[in-house]
């Protein structure tokens, strides 16, 4: 499934990070699809460390690799446009150094937005559904503790900017997009210490859309418990700092509204604002829904339930529930529904319209 004569540059930010920087190499190198140019930025790190690393994989890497080194650290966007700057291909893709691909990612990816922007030249861009992987750094080791996916919510399709406005929907690992929208959009924004990403996702779905590919290709990487080592991740670590720069740019779009003349029904101000508290209700509910879900299918055909009379049985039947509650595609609605009714009928009429409901969808 390789696309002949399509190229894609690959940049990768790192500092300090060798045992992380090893796995994004393997992950790059590891690729069904061959034709990509890394460019590693090292922003302010150990270079030797860098340089080695890079070195013990030269044969594979088959001149593939470009090594940048920033004699101090000038943060994560200028690190990104140094990289940039410094590669000319069709498409585009950032590959943070803690993070890492199936090996189909790239395939799947360049194939899918190559099929898509020929159907309607306004999608630019593609994202692959992703696992987010929770570990720990002993030494050398990565231990992995917990993987689980990101987003699950999401739907096939093209991604809503409302929900874009609101916050950002997605890593950049997952993100592939073609070359020439830096043309029109610029760079990304190097004043921004954090969410330059998100401001950047914002300004592409102003003028282009972004599609979802089904399959999990990709591996966002987290570190709970390394929250202030070179291993930390920032959207972790730097939690105060993330909500400052999300206050600041949403000032700002404000002021520009506000000076450009904007009308509130236009105004991406005003969007963001509704947005943003529209997800965080929804954001409550899917929280709900998603552990009581993951309780649910706990039970599911647990043999040990038999040995208590018809529990087993009523645990299955709510299980199955929730399942087509889930599958259902409306659960804030079905779940607002059930709140409701417990407020006006009680709990026992409640129940009872649960059961037909359940009794409705099994035949």
């Amino acid at each position: 499934m390789q696309i002949t004569n399509t190229t894609v540059g690959i940049v990768t930010r790192t500092k300090n990070r060798p045992v992380l920087l090893k796995r994004a190499l393997e992950s790059v190198l590891g690729q069904s699809f061959q034709n990509w140019t890394m460019v590693i930025v090292n922003d302010g790190g150990n270079a030797e460390a860098v340089d080695k690393l890079v070195n013990y994989y030269s044969v594979q890497a088959q001149g593939r690799i470009k090594v940048i080194h920033n004699e101090v650290s000038l943060g994560m966007e200028a690190a990104s446009n140094i990289g940039i700057r410094s590669v000319e291909t069709d498409y585009f893709v950032i590959h943070d150094d803690d993070d890492s691909w199936a090996s189909e990612f790239l395939t799947f990816a360049v194939a899918e937005l190559e099929q898509a922007h020929a159907k309607n030249p306004r999608i630019k861009g593609v994202i692959t559904r992703v696992n987010k992987v929770f570990e720990r750094i002993e030494g050398n080791i990565v231990v992995v503790e917990r993987v689980e996916p990101l987003r699950p919510w999401l739907k096939e399709g093209l991604l809503p900017l409302d929900s874009m406005l609101s916050e950002n929907q997605f890593s950049p690992i997952q993100f592939l997009y073609k070359y020439d929208v830096f043309k029109e959009l610029g760079l990304y924004r190097e004043d921004l210490p954090v969410l330059g990403d998100w401001e950047f996702n914002i300004r592409f779905m102003l003028r282009y859309d972004i599609q979802l590919v089904p399959q999990f290709l990709a591996f966002y990487h987290h570190r709970e418990t390394d929250l202030h080592s070179a291993y930390g991740n920032s959207i972790t670590s730097s939690i105060d700092k993330h909500m400052f720069f999300r206050q600041l740019l949403c000032n700002e779009w404000l002021r520009n509204d506000i000076a450009s003349g904007s009308s509130d029904t236009t105004s991406i101000s005003k969007l963001n604002h509704l947005s943003h508290m529209m997800h965080r209700q929804a954001a409550a509910i899917e929280c709900v829904e998603q552990r009581l879900y993951q309780v649910i299918t706990k039970f599911d055909g647990l043999d040990g339930l038999s040995k208590r009379p018809g529990l087993g049985k009523h645990l299955r039947n709510l299980g199955l529930l929730v399942k087509l509650w889930w599958k259902s595609g409306r659960t804030s609605h079905y779940f607002k529904r059930f709140i409701e009714s417990l407020a006006k009928n009680g709990i026992g009429e409640t129940v009872r319209t649960v059961k037909l409901w359940y009794s409705i969808k099994k035949s």
